[in-house]
């Protein structure tokens, strides 16, 4: 029996040993795995950890500086930046959302917040958290057993009613809202939870910043619009800290290291010049939300307009008068825009561009500066220049080339004609200009297409269509169809008519077939004042270093002119285009004589157009008759310069719609030109004494 029990003894034993070497083996594959995650962690990817718990602790940050002034090219401030007090909050990676809770809930003891901006699902989630009992007496205990957590919330959050939220106190909803405002944005970037905050609160929450983990007190800015000019759509706007960056161009300024809340241009100048009005953010180290500057920013560029301020506001206020004017007759009832540049035609700088649009039925204005480069008209007989001057080139017009003006009749029996209809008798060169004889071009282009000897009845059989890109790429030449060069977004370089044939290749020379801006019919009138250089429209003239003293301005970048291309003719072509310019503005019978006469003092010479069109509404549908007809409008225009001889400014200017065909009294285009030339020569005699 002893031996027995010693033999189980022993067995006992072995088993016992086994299962402890077992155990021991065990023991050393764990500690042999931990030490080789040890390792793992302290030497071979000691750097790849480090760096992300730096990055779970530190972050870098940004923050905005004032953008670059705008200024005219006289100094005067267009548009400047005002100091605006804000309350921030840094977060921290390390920060629970309770503890952000308690921080609102502290600031809400200090500042005044609007939360009427609270949506119905912020006050809804506001609801259940200030009444979780009650928000769950809503639910049913299947519903948590079938439905996972979203689903539950989700479904929680439908079953609250207005009288739920009714529940919720003012002070909850500042709290919830200064927690929203916390809460936004990401990679640890600065969210503004008071913007334009009193001098007192700044005072009180500096005072209790040390309990306030992650919250600061800086200075922004605003765009401000001191000059008469004022908001001038123009000048563009500016996101603000909530809208951040676009989410359509979020990759491009990721690209360039803006941050996700950087403040930036989102249209015309503001957009264009974002590169230069931006300037350099500060650069902070964000550690466990507290904020230590590393590098101080840089205030945005200083841009210098080549605007006119004053000029521009003269002008703004003529169209503006004159458009309101001439809305009164029957016959303008269609009226409702006018636009108008001028320039200085030896370096192509844009002094003035206004653009005047009635909205709706009603007398209330609008500023649409952008309309002289954005929206595009047929212009009619501004540019017979163009015409007439390709004559010249390919030889089938020459100086005083006599052509009878009657109407020309058809084969199928339609006619074509000048204002007036039963003709103006035999006219030249200059007399085609100053009488505006659509016939003279008519009859000039039939030659250029190979039909030399049109008579009435005549076949047009045989007529080259390759008139149409002959007169196309001469036109563009003067900037007529193409870019003007001008460095802002969305220009349009106008329509072209898809019509190929004979009888449009004759409105084509007149002006009624193609679409151009007013901004391209002022580059044509520069190029026509400068007899063929035309120069790249420009609004910008200098760059300067962000300065707080005008006299400490440092020079980043000078205005140069650009010259696009020159149109080599003939100098006694220019000057007999000049002189038909300037019998139409002062000659007798002359079609602007009306507005100008022979005893201008500026010594102006220009082209009037009228070009007929449709009726359209302010979004751009056609307006139909009774009988489902396309109403008739006639659009006007002008081109002019000044002194003729020696031009230092150039003006172009629209007015579609301008009237009914019927009655074409209405001269608001001429009105216009004639007083906005005067304004320029009056500022440069006021500025000389």
């Amino acid at each position: 029996m002893i031996k027995r029990w010693l033999e189980k003894l022993t067995k006992l034993n072995q088993s016992l040993v086994f299962r402890i070497n077992i155990l021991k083996i065990v023991c050393l594959l764990i500690f042999l795995i931990i030490a080789i995650q040890l390792y793992h962690v302290h030497v071979t990817f000691a750097d790849q950890y480090t760096s992300f718990l730096q990055n779970n602790i530190s972050a870098n940050s940004q923050r905005n500086v004032p953008r670059g002034i705008i200024t005219d090219r006289h100094g005067t401030v267009l548009v400047d930046n005002e100091a605006v007090n804000i309350i921030t909050f840094q977060p921290s990676p390390t920060m629970s959302v309770d503890e952000m809770r308690e921080i609102a809930t502290e600031l809400a003891k200090l500042i005044e917040v609007d939360s009427s901006n609270l949506t119905s699902r912020d006050l809804s989630d506001l609801f259940i958290i200030e009444f979780p009992d009650e928000a769950e007496e809503l639910m049913t205990a299947e519903e948590l057993r079938e439905l996972d957590d979203e689903e539950y919330y989700l479904l929680k959050l439908r079953r609250i009613e207005d009288e739920h939220r009714e529940m919720l106190s003012e002070e909850q909803k500042a709290i919830h809202t200064i927690y929203i405002q916390m809460s936004q944005g990401s990679n640890l970037l600065a969210n503004t939870v008071k913007y334009d905050a009193s001098h007192e609160e700044i005072a009180i929450v500096s005072e209790n910043l040390p309990r306030l983990p992650g919250v600061g007190v800086d200075v922004d800015w605003e765009r401000i619009y001191p000059s008469e000019l004022e908001s001038n759509s123009l000048f563009g706007q500016v996101t603000s800290y909530d809208q951040g960056v676009p989410a359509t161009q979020l990759e491009h300024y990721l690209a360039y290291g803006y941050a996700r809340n950087a403040r930036v241009g989102r249209s015309n100048l503001e957009l264009t010049y974002q590169s230069l009005l931006g300037g350099f953010p500060s650069q902070y180290l964000v550690e466990n939300g507290n904020a230590t500057r590393i590098t101080e920013g840089q205030s945005g560029f200083e841009l210098a307009l080549t605007l006119d301020a004053e000029l521009q506001e003269a002008v703004s206020e003529i169209v503006e008068r004159e458009l309101l004017n001439a809305r009164g007759s029957t016959t303008t009832r269609y009226l409702q825009e006018a636009y108008v540049v001028i320039t200085n035609p030896n370096t192509g700088e844009i002094l003035a561009l206004v653009g005047k649009r009635i909205e709706d039925d009603s007398n209330s204005v609008i500023d649409d500066p952008a309309g002289t480069f954005h929206r595009a008209f047929t212009v009619g007989s501004t540019v017979k220049a163009a015409t007439l001057l390709a004559g010249y080139e390919h030889g089938v017009t020459n100086i005083g080339t006599s052509r009878l003006d009657r109407p020309l009749v058809f084969a199928d029996g339609t006619q074509k004609a000048s204002h007036v209809r039963s003709g103006l008798g035999n006219v030249n060169d200059i007399l085609a200009l100053s009488w505006s004889s659509n016939i003279y071009f008519m009859r000039q282009t039939l030659e250029l297409a190979g039909i030399p000897n049109f008579t009435d009845r005549s076949s047009l059989a045989g007529f080259d269509l390759g008139v149409f890109d002959t007169y196309r790429r001469f036109f563009a030449d003067f900037g007529l169809g193409v870019s003007t060069g001008i460095n802002l977004p969305s220009e349009s370089i106008g329509q072209r008519d898809s019509e190929r044939t004979a009888p449009k290749a004759l409105d084509f020379s007149i002006g009624q077939a193609d679409t151009y801006t007013t901004l391209q019919l002022a580059q044509f009138a520069s190029t026509l004042a400068t007899n063929g250089e035309r120069y790249a429209m420009q609004l910008v003239r200098d760059v300067y270093l962000p300065s707080n003293n005008p006299e400490d301005q440092q020079l980043l970048y000078g205005f140069t002119p650009n010259l696009l291309n020159t149109v080599d003719l003939d100098d006694l072509y220019w000057e007999r285009v000049h002189l038909g310019h300037r019998q139409a503005l002062t000659g007798p019978n002359g079609t602007g004589a009306s507005a100008f006469g022979p005893n201008v003092p500026f010594n102006p010479a220009g082209k009037t157009g009228t070009a007929q069109d449709f009726a359209r509404d302010s979004d751009g549908w056609t307006i139909r008759d009774s009988a489902n007809q396309p109403i008739n409008v006639h659009n006007r225009s002008f081109i002019g310069y000044a002194p003729y001889d020696n031009p230092e400014m150039a003006i172009a200017v629209i007015v579609p719609q301008n009237q009914l065909p019927d009655n074409p009294t209405n001269e608001m285009s001429l009105i216009v030109a004639r007083q906005a030339m005067e304004a320029y020569f009056d500022l440069q005699k006021e500025r000389a004494q």
